[in-house]
């Protein structure tokens, strides 16, 4: 029983037997006297308690929702600069092979994870892509740090587990000592960032439905698809990409 609970039934066994008492003359004229008053006094107090109880605790959830809004919204702008890189990681990595890549973020994910078996370049020194996951690690953490008492557990767990794989391909994808297969190794350690930012993905996504509307998707605009970072990145190769 909490705190709250036993002063609820104290109070109402105080009003109870106060009235009974009251009824009964237990306590002969103070009972007459007194017992009315405590019982009244006693059963105010409870009603009071309970109301400025259920105001607190709706304050409390609203505060709350305000706060998971706060960290969904703010992953919610680093998800859409991951897939802004992903369109812009793709389109380096491919010139004749280039196939314009869908706006949504799930679509775009799955199009760039494809697209390692496709690349008809050369790995780029520097992908876009893991400054952008290492932006949402980054700011799941502190979010996380702030918030984690009013967020759900599953999305607790899927950010740790995000936070302690990013840096994995991103050290893989630089290392190259003692690499027999580099192509591979490389291709491996893209796929496994992929697949990361997929199992997120499926935390995050539904969450966010729940608290930014059921309409709220990750996707890019087509003028960003059709950019001219993104065509200009094709012109050596003497070819504009599909659109």
């Amino acid at each position: 029983m909490t705190q709250l609970r036993g002063l609820y039934a104290a109070l109402l066994a105080v009003a109870i037997g106060a009235v009974a008492a009251w009824r009964a003359r237990w306590f002969g004229s103070w009972s007459a006297a007194w017992g009315p008053n405590v019982g009244v006094g006693a059963a105010t107090i409870f009603v009071t308690v309970f109301f400025v109880n259920r105001i607190l605790e709706r304050r409390a959830k609203e505060q709350a929702r305000d706060r998971v809004e706060q960290a969904l919204r703010r992953l919610s702008g680093d998800f859409y600069t991951l897939a802004l890189f992903l369109a812009w990681d793709y389109a380096a990595m491919h010139g004749e092979s280039y196939e314009r890549p869908p706006n949504a973020l799930r679509g775009l994910l799955a199009h760039w994870k494809a697209g390692l078996e496709t690349r008809d370049r050369r790995w780029p020194e520097d992908l876009h892509t893991f400054a952008g996951a290492k932006a949402i690690a980054r700011d799941l953490e502190e979010q996380i740090s702030r918030h984690e008492r009013v967020l759900t557990h599953a999305f607790v767990a899927a950010g740790y587990r995000f936070i302690r794989n990013e840096p994995v391909g991103r050290n893989s994808y630089h290392y190259e000592a003692a690499v027999y297969d580099l192509d591979g190794w490389r291709r491996a350690a893209l796929e496994s960032l992929a697949e990361d930012l997929e199992q997120l993905l499926n935390v995050y996504e539904p969450y966010a439905r729940q608290y930014l509307g059921a309409d709220w998707a990750l996707r890019l605009h087509d003028e960003a698809i059709n950019s001219a970072e993104l065509v200009s990145g094709h012109r050596e190769a003497g070819r504009v990409p599909r659109a």
